[in-house]
């Protein structure tokens, strides 16, 4: 296990390598009733994205974790592990930068801070809104199976407080997982105490409670998490800019935090 100050150093370095953002270009959608309410925003990459946004009823430059912030901060960083270990079951996330120029033009953005969001790339044009991992038994489908296998272990790392699936319509019923605000011990509002007494790391059960899933299914997306290393977790707990209120000792508290729990599931599975 490494030490804070170990951590420390992998998050600063990997902070400089953050991915970059992309430019707002124009309102497309209205948000869904969610608590994050994100509308859908054209963006200068050629790609949607629901973007949720620092608002000014909370204040642009929070100086604590406040709910639009925090969920903003763990949506980012599920997202980035998803890149690894999920990849085809949640939506590409990005960083979205909201210019003055488009609040300005566009009332329905009147309440959103200049600067970076969070984006999810739309995953479809043409989706349910949230429905069940059982809907249906649209998770018994073939292209399902290592969808819902790689949530499980994904959900079971950063635990799972809010179970959020949406499914392509108009074709294949292609399961998607969706806003990623409450997860974490705590929800949006999650502290290092919080972390720290949350207890083992485990595969999620209700991902494979709901949708049956064998120990065959989990040996890939387990494989998948055994090759995650420190690196790889720096990665993504640099990947939210400091302008979300996330100060280095939050940030190497959700490192080892995502360690622990990686390496109990591992354990558990031997």
């Amino acid at each position: 296990m490494l030490s804070d100050d170990e951590w420390g150093k992998l998050i600063r370095d990997a902070a400089d390598r953050r991915p970059g953002s992309v430019k707002a270009l124009e309102y497309r959608r209205e948000p869904f009733a969610t608590f994050a309410a994100p509308p859908l925003l054209a963006c200068s990459d050629g790609h949607e994205y629901w973007v949720r946004f620092l608002s000014t009823r909370d204040g642009c430059s929070p100086v604590q974790r406040m709910p639009q912030a925090g969920g903003m901060v763990t949506d980012h960083v599920v997202g980035s592990l998803a890149r690894i270990l999920a990849p085809d079951a949640v939506p590409k996330t990005k960083l979205v930068h909201i210019a003055r120029e488009l609040i300005e033009a566009e009332f329905r953005l009147e309440t959103a801070c200049e600067g970076q969001a969070h984006g999810s790339r739309n995953a479809s044009t043409n989706c349910s809104g949230r429905l069940s991992f059982t809907h249906e038994s649209y998770t018994r489908l073939s292209m399902n199976r290592s969808r819902v296998a790689d949530l499980a272990v994904l959900y079971g790392l950063a635990l799972a407080n809010d179970h959020q699936v949406i499914y392509q319509m108009g074709g294949d019923p292609i399961v998607f997982s969706v806003d990623h605000g409450h997860f974490l011990p705590g929800g949006p509002c999650w502290s290092a105490a919080s972390l720290s007494g949350a207890g083992a790391g485990a595969l999620d059960p209700i991902v494979v409670g709901e949708c049956e899933l064998t120990a065959a299914e989990l040996d890939e997306p387990l494989d998948r998490l055994e090759s995650l290393v420190a690196n790889d977790i720096a990665d993504c707990v640099a990947a939210p800019p400091e302008e979300w209120f996330f100060p280095d000792s939050d940030r190497i508290a959700l490192a080892r935090y995502l360690w622990l729990r990686r390496d109990a599931i591992l354990q558990a599975r031997a």
